[in-house]
């Protein structure tokens, strides 16, 4: 197959169902941040938060940059897929358990990690032709690392408060 037998439009879909995912983590980030009883957690999270938002915008801006339409009903998916991760029953039900912050934050996790495969396939794509800017990838793949970072510390942390309440 050669590059121009390749559709334009698998670009678009691509990134339109990663803008989904990074709404979907986007939601995630902030509802654990408001959940967190420690301060110093709250405050990790909350910049995490604030970074995964960030991406967020950058992907935006990646897509109107390359000529992506943005179909909103992805927006909407990935922000009711964040709405309804409340949903789910854990141990406490009018009150947050420990359980529910390690779920979360292993959700989270799971959400930065599929952001960094994305930006390493774009990276590859780019090294061959596609229109994708690769400093602004390199940058976002670099966040991502460090994301996963924290975002592994808390998870830790909070596997630890659930199982043995220290």
């Amino acid at each position: 197959m050669s590059e121009r037998d390749i559709p334009p439009t698998w670009l678009g879909i691509y990134l339109n169902a990663r803008l989904s995912r990074a709404t979907t983590g986007m939601e995630l980030a902030r509802r654990a941040a408001r959940g967190i009883q420690d301060a110093e957690h709250r405050k990790r999270l909350g910049l995490l938060a604030r970074d995964i938002a960030a991406d967020r915008r950058t992907l935006l801006q990646l897509m109107r940059t390359v000529g992506v339409r943005v179909h909103r009903s992805k927006i909407l998916a990935g922000w009711l897929r964040g709405k309804a991760a409340r949903l789910k029953p854990h141990a406490n039900v009018l009150t947050r358990s420990p359980l529910r912050q390690l779920i979360e934050l292993e959700a989270l996790y799971l959400v930065i990690q599929g952001k960094a495969a994305c930006w390493r396939v774009l990276l590859a794509a780019a090294a061959n032709g596609a229109p994708v800017d690769e400093q602004s990838l390199r940058l976002l793949h670099d966040r991502a690392n460090d994301q996963l970072a924290v975002a592994e510390d808390l998870r830790m942390e909070a596997g630890t408060r659930a199982f043995t309440g220290s």
